[in-house]
């Protein structure tokens, strides 16, 4: 089950790269217990679609849990470089916001104190002319504690 789409672009001749949020599977009920089961969480995918061959090359690019994906929007449907998402701890938690560099094969968390809860990043660029990570990550966090919400402006190279 696909949920939320990270971005796709053509890479060469009749193939496309397609990254997304993956579950094993969505929305199952339990006629045992006449209820929905817990959704499992969702990881980050990654596809190549050969539309030439008709084939499909897939697999997981972590095993992290998380929701909620983002990149610089000024690279929809091109390659990126970038993505931000919320870690999700467990199924009633969105908190933590990490940040994948696809060149490095890395990823760096800003995290949210447990108990909090916060919004989907969202990555603002310093000006039209600047660098894919070049600016700020936006995100929304629900402090428990005082029943507030603070706007978190995380600068994006180094969140």
């Amino acid at each position: 089950m696909i949920q939320h789409v990270v971005n796709a672009y053509e890479s060469k001749d009749d193939t496309i790269e397609f990254e997304a949020i993956r579950y094993d599977s969505f929305l199952r009920f339990d006629c045992g217990i006449d209820a929905f089961l817990p959704n499992p969480l969702g990881v980050l995918w990654h596809y190549t679609l050969d539309l030439s061959r008709g084939s499909v090359r897939e697999g997981p690019l972590d095993d992290q849990a998380i929701e909620l994906p983002r990149i610089d929007e000024r690279r929809t449907g091109h390659p990126h470089s970038y993505l931000y998402t919320v870690q999700q701890p467990s199924e009633n938690e969105m908190r933590g916001i990490a940040k994948y560099d696809r060149l490095r094969d890395t990823h760096e968390v800003h995290t949210i104190v447990p108990g909090d809860q916060n919004s989907e990043p969202i990555f603002v660029p310093r000006n039209d002319d600047s660098e894919e990570d070049d600016g700020w990550i936006l995100v929304c966090v629900y402090r428990k504690a005082s029943d507030t919400t603070d706007v978190l402006l995380l600068d994006a190279r180094r969140p």
